[in-house]
């Protein structure tokens, strides 16, 4: 019993207990059949007085659990005493003789499973007892302890060296990944779930500039002492992930790029986290020293803004005496000189178009420019295309239609870019469509998007060119095309800003039957959108005199008032005194006509059919496109004292007196004040004092950063136009010292400049310095002398307040 409990090795223990038995009973023959878990059939492991010798680990038997006497034992769990298996139904004939006749077969149990049979046989009938049988099931006992000790024991072995053979591999593969993490060039810092740094390579030590010994170990909080600002973004993040783990873990993607900037030097930061079937288990950051980069970029853009900067300031002199000429500034001019200039100016143009659109592919690809997405309607957007094209479409011969679903959504994107693109594509409609033709704006939704198209009647596109089309450069060969003068740049930007905006851009074309340019916009998310365009039938219409475009610009007055005749009456007596008018006759067509046209002035009336006339002044005062029109209110109601409160700057009463109202409108729209130019293009200075001068203002001059200061603490003028690059002191500094002086403080600063490398950090810096705008050049004169007249009509109507 001891020597079977104390040895593991399951063929010496089957083997050592067969022998020991049959020699305690004096049987003939022995053998041990042990069940095979898989396939229940029965393995013989261990046989005493057969001439055949057993294989390793046995050999199977025709027989299964059930079939035969061994079969029947181990089914039934129970011993069987056969006193001549010649007689016993039990027994099945394998097909060799049978030389024996009595046999006793014991389960081997071990609790309450039988694992297989112990059988024994002997040539003479009836030769086992009851006395054989006790002995047996004892040592059989014994033998199924031993072989399931035996069994666990091979199950524990195997299992260790699976177990074994997996650490093995695992410290193989984490050996290898150490040795990868140590070459690679990127620095790895890898953190646990609780926020410690559990791995810290050698090129982080690099990068970072601190040795391992000093982070492995400690916790993110720490970092932030090591890197203070230039990593609080990073650090923050690591910690928001530490203390709320499932919010990140239901967030389709979580990462954070950043850059941190260490003694002189610009690092790139990649943070992702780590999780595994639903766990968190920590954080991976990946760092690249990136300041050769971010010096060839400063480099590059340094070098675009100076190119920009000396082609923009002789381009800005050029455009504007030309307008000065056509304008009639220097007298009447020929049928050949009004010819002359106006391909001066189309070529300035040219020329400015190129500067910018090379300017935008360059921010493309830097990634530099940035949306500012606001819910926009698409109806809108159509129309102040279509109304700025029209004009050249008529002279043509075109008809221009739009086709707008009256259900559309708005969409979800700039608007200056989508206007961008819409008149990039009708542009080129225009320019490829032969007179008589017909150009056909549509927007529709198309599930999640807004589907817009530029059908075109002209020239068409060949299908090998379809391809290219839209690759940068690329132009069609076609005699109209190679005629028209083009960079090949305008599509390539087009189709950046699109899928900039998340939507898709495709032509369908047919050479001769003209072009179909469809483009898609996201739908802005509900509770974004803005107010609907207002529509313009049934009298809504707005009424406005035609300008001519000659001679000083005439001031335009928007009139509101439900009451045609009273409309007229007010219309007739501005007229009559020079001024331009337009009539909306509607508070929501009124709103659209103030964003689209910008009138110099605005006359309200309080009752109107849609909406109250002070909701309407109050949403003219909190709509940063229209707060600067100053509103003049005409009602019959007497409260002026709400009027002005909500931002009227007077109050008239019906009925009208006439010269009441031209005094007011004169009072506010002809006051003039004084303007200082600081500027070192002495070409662009003389420009200016021309133009402001015609225009009735007292202009002053500055070549110099401290001259333009000193002029400013001197004279206090009513506005300043500050060019960014001027020597001495430049125009950033020039703009903080005005607004730190008590006494220049107030005084409103339109910023201008010719370079445009990144336009909106320039315009986002001085905003923030208190410039009150931002101006690029070269500058239309008359968008110019537009900005300059609402800020200065800002000021005297703050004069006249105080």
């Amino acid at each position: 019993t001891s020597e079977l409990s104390t040895s593991l090795d399951l063929d010496r223990v089957l083997n050592r207990a067969l022998e020991l038995v049959v020699e305690a009973v004096e049987a003939d023959r022995g053998a041990i059949l042990l069940v095979d878990p898989q396939t229940e059939r029965l393995i013989q492991r261990a046989s005493l007085g057969s001439p055949r010798r057993l294989p390793p680990r046995g050999a199977p038997t025709p027989f299964r659990r059930g079939e035969g006497l061994a079969g029947w034992v181990i089914a039934h769990k129970k011993p069987a005493i056969v006193p001549d298996i010649h007689h016993d139904p039990r027994w099945v004939d394998n097909g060799q003789p049978r030389s024996y006749r009595s046999a006793l077969a014991i389960p081997l149990i071990v609790g309450d499973e039988a694992m297989g049979v112990l059988l024994l046989f002997h040539r003479e009938a009836d030769r086992f007892t009851e006395d054989h049988l006790r002995l047996v099931e004892a040592a059989a006992i014994q033998v199924a302890n031993a072989i399931n000790n035996a069994e666990l024991y091979r199950l524990i072995r195997e299992g260790a060296e699976r177990l074994g053979a997996m650490l093995k591999k695992i410290q193989v593969e984490a050996a290898k990944s150490q040795a990868i993490l140590e070459g690679v060039a990127d620095g790895v810092m890898v953190t646990d779930n609780t926020g410690h740094v559990i791995l810290f390579n050698a090129a982080a030590e690099r990068i970072l500039n601190t040795p391992r010994q000093q982070i492995i170990g400690r916790s993110i909080e720490e970092l932030l002492g090591l890197y203070g600002t230039a990593g609080r973004s990073w650090v923050a993040l690591m910690e928001q992930w530490m203390q709320e783990p499932e919010e990140m873990l239901d967030a389709e993607t979580q990462y954070l790029e950043e850059r941190l900037e260490i003694e002189g030097r610009v690092v790139s930061v990649h943070l992702a986290p780590v999780h595994m079937e639903g766990e968190f288990l920590g954080t991976v950051s990946v760092f690249r020293d990136i300041t050769k980069e971010v010096e060839a970029e400063r480099a590059k853009s340094e070098f675009v803004s100076t190119v920009s900067h000396e082609l923009r300031t002789p381009m800005t002199s050029i455009k504007g005496y030309a307008d000065l000429l056509l304008l009639g500034t220097a007298g009447r001019l020929t049928e050949a000189q009004e010819r002359f200039l106006r391909i001066i100016k189309s070529n300035a143009d040219r020329l400015s178009d190129l500067v910018n659109d090379l300017l935008d592919i360059g921010r493309i690809d830097s990634g530099r420019i940035e949306l500012e997405r606001q819910a926009i309607s698409v109806a809108g957007v159509v129309e102040q295309v279509m109304e700025s094209l029209r004009r050249k479409a008529e002279e043509k011969g075109l008809r221009l239609r739009s086709q707008v679903a009256p259900d559309l959504p708005p969409v979800w994107g700039d608007s200056a870019r989508i206007i961008q693109v819409l008149t990039n594509l009708v542009s080129n409609a225009y320019q490829y469509t032969p007179p008589g033709g017909e150009i056909t704006v549509e927007a529709e939704r198309q599930g999640e998007m807004v589907l817009i198209r530029v059908r075109d009647t002209g020239i068409g596109i060949a299908p090998q060119d379809q391809e290219k089309i839209f690759d940068r450069f690329f132009r069609a060969d076609h005699p109209l095309v190679q005629e028209i003068r083009g960079t090949g740049l305008g599509l390539s930007i087009v189709k950046s800003l699109v899928e900039m905006h998340g939507g898709e851009i495709w032509v369908e074309s047919e050479l001769g039957q003209g072009s179909t340019f469809s483009f898609t916009l996201p739908i802005a998310q509900e509770g974004e959108a803005p107010p609907p365009a207002p529509p313009e039938d049934e009298g809504e219409a707005a009424h406005e005199q035609p300008d001519n475009g000659r001679g000083p610009r005439v001031r335009r007055v928007l009139i509101v008032e439900d009451d045609p005749d009273i409309a007229n009456l007010l219309g007739h007596h501005l007229e009559g005194s020079g001024y331009q008018t337009i009539i909306a006759h509607r508070g929501q067509t009124a709103l659209t006509l103030a964003r689209r046209l910008h009138p110099d002035l605005i006359t309200l009336d309080i009752r109107l059919p849609d909406m109250d006339g002070f909701e309407l002044l109050q949403s003219l005062k909190e709509d940063a496109s229209t707060t600067d029109i100053p509103v003049v209110i005409v009602s019959i109601l007497q409260d002026k004292q709400k009027g002005l409160r909500l931002g009227a700057v007077d109050y008239l009463t019906k009925p009208i007196d006439e010269g009441r109202l031209l005094h007011v409108v004169d009072q506010i729209l002809e006051s003039k004040g004084s303007i200082l130019v600081v500027d070192d293009d002495r070409d662009t200075v003389a420009l200016l004092e021309q133009v402001l001068q015609e225009r009735g203002f007292t202009v002053l001059a500055a070549y110099r950063g401290e001259e333009g200061l000193a002029l400013a603490r001197e004279h206090q003028p009513d506005l300043i136009l500050l060019d960014l690059k001027i020597p001495g002191l430049d125009g950033y500094t020039t703009l903080t010292r005005l607004k730190e002086d008590p006494t220049t403080r107030e005084i409103p600063v339109v910023v201008m400049t010719a370079s445009l490398t990144e336009p909106e950090r320039h315009r986002e810096k001085v905003l923030a310095l208190g410039a009150s705008h931002f101006l690029t050049k070269p500058f239309a004169i008359e968008m110019l002398l537009e900005e300059i007249e609402r800020l200065m009509e800002n000021v005297m109507e703050g004069k006249r307040t105080a």
